[in-house]
């Protein structure tokens, strides 16, 4: 029991046997119960999140700034062109981009809203949509950036926009989604911190997983840890007591 229950820490590994080579990590913790929720529940946990802003920038120079923000950002933050593979042994897969430009057409889109942003409209449409994005080609993203925009520019020459983001909860929080906004806008501004992008280097910006995230196994952890999880396992079993309750009568269900 216990050295089942031992926790490990999983590190990325370099998979050769696949061409082109791959770095592949288990889910654990948080990203592996999202994610099977995300299985059970048809999608449940899918985000999407954003800001609206003004800007005086052109459509076409905004839409320009934010391609290359998002490529800074896939750099800086690798994890948002994953795929995750095998539904019964979850895990990440990470492929060095060889064709930059073709992930950004199929991660970035910009979203022609009229006269109006109307960005909770916008929010429940997306919401009605399935995780991955596929290409004609086959290729997928579990991410992608939506640029809104509106046809009607302010009295002050200044036209509304909308930053969006589109992804799985075991992937992105209400926290990582804050400073990955931040991260682009300051890019969009022309500021920002300076990225030099160099994708044979990338991978080593994946995230360690949970256990090395948190400072690795505790040296108390085969006493005190592993009492915190027989106490957990009782109460979970006192939670869940049948109901006691006549079953429903069996009759025919008019859908008209």
């Amino acid at each position: 029991m216990e050295s089942s229950l031992f926790p490990t820490q999983t590190e990325w590994v370099l998979d050769t046997n696949r061409h082109p080579p791959v770095y592949t990590r288990p889910l654990v913790g948080s990203e592996l119960w999202m994610h099977n929720g995300w299985l059970a529940f048809e999608g449940a946990g899918e985000i999407c999140a954003g800001i609206n802003f003004t800007s005086p920038l052109g459509i076409g120079e905004l839409r320009d700034r934010t391609r290359r923000a998002l490529d800074k950002f896939r750099f800086v933050c690798p994890i948002v062109a994953c795929a995750i593979e095998d539904n019964e042994s979850p895990r990440w897969v990470y492929s060095p981009s060889t064709d930059r430009e073709a992930w950004l057409d199929l991660a970035f889109a910009v979203e022609q809203r009229g006269s109006s942003l109307n960005s909770s409209e916008f929010v429940k449409d997306v919401n009605l949509m399935r995780l991955p994005y596929i290409s004609t080609d086959g290729t997928s993203t579990l991410f992608k950036v939506y640029l809104l925009v509106t046809s009607i520019e302010g009295d002050d020459d200044r036209r509304e926009y909308g930053l969006y983001f589109h992804g799985p909860h075991s992937m992105m929080d209400a926290g990582s989604i804050l400073h990955a906004l931040n991260l682009m806008c300051e890019w969009m501004s022309g500021s920002g911190i300076p990225v030099t992008i160099t994708p044979s280097e990338e991978w080593k910006n994946l995230p360690v997983d949970i256990i090395a995230a948190t400072g690795g196994v505790p040296k108390e952890w085969q006493t005190s840890g592993l009492e915190l999880l027989q106490d957990l396992g009782t109460q979970a079993d006192m939670m869940f007591k049948p109901v006691h309750r006549l079953p429903p009568p069996s009759r025919p269900l008019d859908m008209s």
